[in-house]
């Protein structure tokens, strides 16, 4: 199945609003998870995001999502009323934005503090490097307006009219890519995240707005790719059907070939009357001449192409009386398997570590992210140690975030990083008796055709099976 990768940017300069970024981040992740097609989608997440960043990352990881949450900029605009709840709008103009009077989004400034960037570079951005990108999720006050430059260059984008709120913003995520990570289309679940909203109570209902390039329909785009399970295993063939006509002419022509079969006493002479070609068939569909239907037949090859006891039983199982049934019951009879163990694999699973508590010093506050990680690691690791043998566990951090605490004068820190589960593989070495010159185990409709010289032994020999190395778990 090929992965769409979301890339989830985060921005808070200091002297802005402090909106719940994290939360956010860890609603995708978890809605994601929660999904039936979980598997078609990777988030991933960098805080503190720079303007390069964006450019970087579009290179590296070829997203299909770019979701941006943090500060939108405008000229002019709302003062921030104390008591209320943080929202994502920025005056332009306000302490941290160096004077850029200015409409964009902003990021954090390489050399510290906030940077805008415009709607001309974010458009030659995506133009340059997202070729990938098929939607973009601005999650910031005033994001609306962005939209028309990027749609030359993107399917979809949601912005935001007007300015919102964390709460808000959280709310809508659940609800848009739980519908994404479900197999709806973009339009299913942009309504999804608005019915969210609606849901919670929340005021901005109508503040996420969905802008779709023109010969597009949002309503066929479908992100979440079908699992190969589902492709590899459709159900039951249909057969074309016949008409009143064949029917009958099949029917008369397989009553008067089971009346002539009836009457021969040889039982190899029914044998070669049914090898005749353009009656095989017939004497299979019949159940004669020790014949296996196409359906057996097929099983039965599944079964020797699986090259494992499960094959065989299942064979057993819908035939147990069939053409191969003597053959499977006696290559069953001289397996056994041994348990053995295979080679060490070190299973990565990403982590995300939210920020917590206010602790006197930034390293007490980044030893207790590490603490709390700990936890996470033992609850990812011990599914692994109940089917292998779980050698060692361990967590690294990849990007810290740490702030200051303005009420307390401490810090928090969080991180996100990847948890490492060291296993040794348990596997079944499976092994089969060689079978010799027995004639039973030979199906009925080939010892029919095999000559008393034959060389039995060499032709119908059964191999040693050995179950092979296991593939490394991915991330």
């Amino acid at each position: 199945m090929k992965k769409h990768t979301i890339l989830f940017l985060a921005a808070n300069p200091c002297g802005t609003d402090r909106p719940a970024l994290d939360r956010e981040a860890r609603a995708i992740q978890v809605e994601l998870e929660r999904s039936g097609y979980r598997d078609g989608f990777e988030l991933e997440t960098r805080w503190a995001a720079e303007p390069l960043d964006l450019l970087r990352e579009l290179r590296r990881l070829r997203p299909t999502v770019v979701h941006f949450s943090g500060h939108g900029v405008q000229n002019g605009g709302r003062e921030h009323q104390p008591g209320q709840p943080p929202r994502r709008d920025v005056v332009a103009g306000e302490p941290g934005l160096h004077g850029e009077l200015q409409h964009g989004l902003l990021f954090h400034r390489a050399g510290g503090g906030a940077q805008v960037v415009s709607t001309e570079a974010l458009e030659r951005t995506i133009a340059a490097a997202g070729t990938s990108v098929k939607l973009v999720v601005l999650s910031a006050c005033y994001s609306e307006a962005h939209a028309a430059a990027l749609l030359a260059h993107v399917d979809c984008i949601v912005g935001m009219r007007g300015s919102i709120d964390d709460d808000a913003a959280r709310s809508f995520a659940i609800g848009f890519y739980g519908g994404l990570g479900e197999r709806e289309s973009v339009a299913a679940a942009y309504a999804q995240g608005c019915a969210a909203l609606g849901l919670e109570g929340l005021r901005d209902v109508d503040r996420p707005q969905l802008a779709v390039r023109d010969g597009v329909d949002a309503s066929q785009l479908v992100l979440a790719a079908i699992p190969d399970h589902e492709v590899l295993a459709p159900g039951p063939r249909k057969e074309p059907g016949r008409s009143w006509r064949q029917r009958i002419s099949l029917a008369a022509t397989a009553a008067s070939l089971l009346l002539a079969t009836s009457l021969i006493v040889s039982a190899g002479a029914r044998r070669a009357t049914c090898r005749v070609p353009g009656v095989r068939s017939l004497c299979a569909a019949a159940g004669i001449g020790d014949l296996p239907t196409p359906a057996e037949q097929e099983l039965w090859a599944a079964a020797l192409e699986q090259d494992s006891e499960d094959g065989l039983q299942a064979y057993l199982q819908q035939y147990p009386t069939g053409v191969y049934a003597e053959e499977a019951r006696s290559r069953l009879a001289g397996c056994w398997s041994e348990p053995t163990l295979g080679s060490v694999v070190d299973a990565p699973f990403k982590l995300v570590v939210l920020s917590a508590r206010s602790l006197p010093t930034e390293d007490e506050a980044r030893l207790d992210a590490l603490r709390r990680s700990d936890q996470d690691v033992a609850t990812v690791c011990k599914p692994l140690g109940e089917t292998d043998l779980l050698l060692a566990k361990w967590v690294e951090p990849r990007n810290w975030t740490c702030d200051s605490d303005k009420t307390t004068g401490g810090f928090k820190c969080g991180f996100d990083g990847e948890i490492f589960c060291r296993i040794q593989k348990r596997i079944r070495s499976k092994h089969c008796r060689q079978l010799r010159g027995h004639a039973k185990a030979l199906p009925r409709c080939l010892r029919a055709l095999t000559p008393p010289s034959a060389d039995l032994d060499s032709t119908y020999d059964v191999a040693v099976e050995s179950a092979g190395e296991p593939s490394a778990i991915g991330s």
